[in-house]
């Protein structure tokens, strides 16, 4: 786990990124309701277009995942495994990678734990026994196979010196 967020921005550009890296932004760029400053999307296009003109794009997955769904209207109910609380509404979740299928739309129900079990598996480790034994690989999303995606800069009006400028000065956004 990253700290500070900014921190990531650092490590890609001094090829000192760890091969497994969690990076959870401040408040400010957190999309959380009534915390946020807007900068959401930018913070995500930096660490994306930051790895993705690097030495690490070329066998690099990004996950990009939010842990609250958005809004209060699913047409798809969560399935329900062990209680209510196990699995909630769907949240968006996007695969960068060379080697994620160009415009795949997954029609597989992933969970949080099937990023675990994707890492599990690439580094052919046990696994931790809970929602990651029961999950997905994330496979469906990925080809292997075909010839590696050219990497595109994300436009954005704010890039990463906006961010190592601001520094972690709103908190973390669950606090």
């Amino acid at each position: 786990v990253i700290m500070p967020e900014t921190k990531v921005l650092g490590d890609i550009a001094g090829n000192r990124l760890a091969q497994i890296s969690w990076v959870i932004p401040d408040a400010a760029a957190s999309d959380h309701p009534g915390s946020n400053n807007g900068s959401g999307p930018a913070w995500v296009a930096s660490i994306v277009n930051e790895i993705g003109q690097s030495a690490y794009w070329n066998d690099t997955a990004i996950f990009i995942v939010w842990d609250d769904w958005g809004g209060f209207y699913d047409h798809m109910p969560p399935p329900n495994i062990f209680n209510s609380y196990e699995l909630g509404m769907r949240v968006p979740f996007i695969v960068v990678s060379p080697y994620a299928k160009p415009g795949y739309v997954s029609k597989v129900n992933h969970e949080f734990g099937s990023i675990l079990r994707y890492i599990e598996e690439d580094y052919d480790v046990g696994s931790l026994g809970f929602t990651d034994a029961r999950a997905d690989d994330l496979s469906d999303c990925f080809n292997y196979l075909q010839t590696p995606n050219v990497f595109h800069i994300i436009a954005s009006p704010i890039g990463p010196k906006y961010f190592l400028r601001a520094g972690a000065v709103h908190g973390q956004p669950d606090t």
